[in-house]
């Protein structure tokens, strides 16, 4: 299944991808140095957490490459009780599992630096904490960890807030429930599953090391302006003259169709646009990812007369073309009934979910045009 990751890769113009990632919620940590391990504490309780997601741009143009990603504010809010008779010290940890350029180097950084770097900062009522990094916990199952420690008086309630940054994943992937090892009814099929994929998440499976169930949590990603930018940004950004002629040669999609992922199922969206997961009595079992596929899907019939060359490796009949224009149609929530269709898009992720950034229907009615004019092959 690598001619559809070769052809948006072609397409991306070899840019160097960032792999996937995750970031982190608290845990209860306990050991020294790189022998951290992740404890269930039994007298604390997350009483609630309260965490907020914002994706946004970077801080250069986007390109492909790492100083061009995207990133991702977090601000995360978590009530914890003691829930003994006694004042009680624990070990508190804080993973940002990534892989970005960064962390590549992380061995000759201080703890300062990488505080900057992810602009991260732990405070409760009495002040900000003093923390320390360490690579990874003993079993290297959580990496990049900040650590430090809260004593709680007898009964003590805290309000501690934790505020960072981090940059989304960037990778090539194939956009489809289950990798195959038989072709589809038709080879070309392929192509039109390959995606550039922006991901970003958050580990919310350490919160189930303290006491007790969390009463609530709620998850929200303020996402309005994020999804409108991604959904006109171009695959390419530069003010390069020469470079944006250079992508507009070989790109045959200047702007690719968004497709947004959030699991797990579940997410309600607010009248300003914000997506919320709510859970109470939650026992953390499942992390939460947030993907963006970019899909070489026309936008324009302009487009779609440049994308038709590098699907038509071989000569294409009437029903080559209302197979492309069925699989639009099916993309934008539309029953065609197309029995050759039937196990490529039983695999496709988009298939059966609410019609997100559809395909014009002048890409659908000019591809129509061909069904009228080509003849059928003999």
């Amino acid at each position: 299944m690598l001619a559809s990751l070769r052809w948006i890769c072609g397409a991306l113009l070899g840019c160097a991808l960032l792999p996937l990632n995750g970031f982190a919620n608290a845990g209860v940590f306990s050991g020294n140095g790189q022998t951290l391990e992740l404890t269930t504490e039994h007298q604390v309780q997350m009483v609630s957490e309260e965490i907020t997601l914002t994706p946004g741009r970077g801080p250069n143009l986007f390109n492909g490459g790492s100083a061009g990603a995207d990133r991702v504010d977090f601000r995360c809010r978590f009530t914890l009780k003691n829930l003994t008779a006694e004042t009680v010290t624990v070990p508190v940890g804080f993973s940002l599992d990534a892989e970005d350029s960064r962390h590549n180097s992380m061995s000759s950084q201080t703890t300062s630096e990488l505080i900057a770097a992810y602009r991260f900062i732990a405070q409760d009522e009495q002040g900000v904490h003093n923390v320390t990094y360490a690579r990874g916990d003993r079993d290297k199952k959580l990496r990049h960890l900040f650590l430090w420690s809260m004593t709680f008086a007898p009964g003590e309630e805290k309000s501690l807030r934790i505020d960072y940054t981090m940059p989304m994943s960037m990778g090539l992937v194939e956009a489809v429930k289950t990798p195959r090892t038989q072709p589809y009814a038709k080879m070309w099929y392929e192509n039109l599953q390959g995606a550039l994929v922006e991901e970003f998440g958050y580990v919310t499976v350490t919160g189930a090391s303290w006491a007790g169930t969390i009463q609530r949590a709620e998850f929200t990603v303020e996402a309005r302006r994020f999804d409108d930018y991604i959904t006109h940004r171009p695959l390419v950004e530069t003010n390069d003259p020469v470079e944006r002629a250079r992508a507009t040669r070989k790109i045959p999609i200047e702007h690719p169709t968004v497709f947004r992922l959030y699991s797990p199922e579940g997410w309600q969206t607010d009248a300003h646009g914000n997506h919320r997961l709510v859970h109470t009595d939650y026992v953390p079992s499942e992390n939460l990812r947030f993907r963006y596929y970019l899909f070489l899907f026309p936008r324009t019939v302009a487009e779609l007369e440049k994308i038709l060359p590098q699907l038509k490796k071989s000569p294409w009949s009437n029903e080559d073309y209302a197979d492309l224009r069925d699989i639009f149609r099916e993309y934008n929530g539309e029953k065609t009934g197309n029995p050759r269709l039937a196990e490529f898009l039983e695999n496709q992720l988009w298939h059966g979910r609410p019609t997100q950034n559809p395909v014009p229907a002048t890409v659908i009615d000019h591809l129509s045009t061909f069904i009228d004019t080509v003849p059928p092959q003999s």
